[in-house]
């Protein structure tokens, strides 16, 4: 994915903010572009980016 020079999402679907901030801070780590949705992925939340 890098060498096509495409981000990595990591798309999750915590309802807890406690685990919202360490799957956000665990993406972060990583150097992913970090993804809230519902599990039907009609929403989503709030992006990384």
């Amino acid at each position: 994915m890098a060498a096509a020079k495409k981000p990595d999402l990591l798309i999750e679907y915590p309802k807890k903010p406690d685990l919202q901030a360490q799957s956000k801070k665990l993406a972060e780590e990583n150097g992913l572009v970090w993804l809230v949705a519902d599990r039907q992925l009609k929403t989503l939340g709030e992006s990384g980016e």
